[in-house]
């Protein structure tokens, strides 16, 4: 939550004195993953962040469409459902803006499945709600996670050394 009380200037306070958070600069990318066609919303605003070791656990969500066209391309009622969900889920990830749980790295589509990924402060709010996901069966497609400590930011790095430089 934004703090209420301004400061004599008449700014908001920061809530972490001394944590500086990122501008978002998203472009988008296209190329080979894994072996496959992928588009890529990748935010470059991470890629030179001072403060890695703060956000030093990743979290990927993966997405799979069932029972797709022979082109591998959803309809686009699907692919709005799916958009839809995903956005809802990143901001729950994320979580406040001035304060967040994570930050959003990238989001990869793939032939018949997406990829979003996070930099997380801890793994325990995000488990806690993807583990609630899969339970009750919320998500509207096959859907996976995966948390994992990356103080060294290696999953970022391989994007931004694939899909960075173009």
């Amino acid at each position: 939550m934004r703090p209420s009380s301004k400061h004599a200037a008449g700014k908001e306070p920061d809530p972490h004195p001394g944590i500086h958070l990122p501008e978002n600069r998203l472009t988008i990318r296209e190329g080979i993953l894994e072996g496959k066609n992928a588009f890529v919303v990748l935010n470059r605003g991470l890629e030179a962040y001072p403060d890695k070791a703060r956000f030093g656990w990743t979290c990927i969500v993966s997405v799979t469409q069932e029972g797709l066209p022979c082109d591998g391309m959803p309809v686009s009622e699907e692919t709005e459902w799916v958009f839809n969900w995903l956005e809802a889920l990143s901001g729950e990830i994320t979580g406040d803006p001035y304060d967040p749980d994570g930050l959003f790295l990238a989001r990869i589509g793939t032939e018949g499945g997406c990829r979003l990924v996070w930099q997380l402060r801890a793994p325990g709010p995000a488990e806690t709600l993807l583990q609630r996901i899969a339970a009750e069966g919320s998500c509207p497609c096959t859907f996976d996670y995966r948390l994992q400590e990356d103080a060294a930011w290696e999953n970022a790095a391989l994007l931004f050394r694939v899909f960075g430089k173009q």
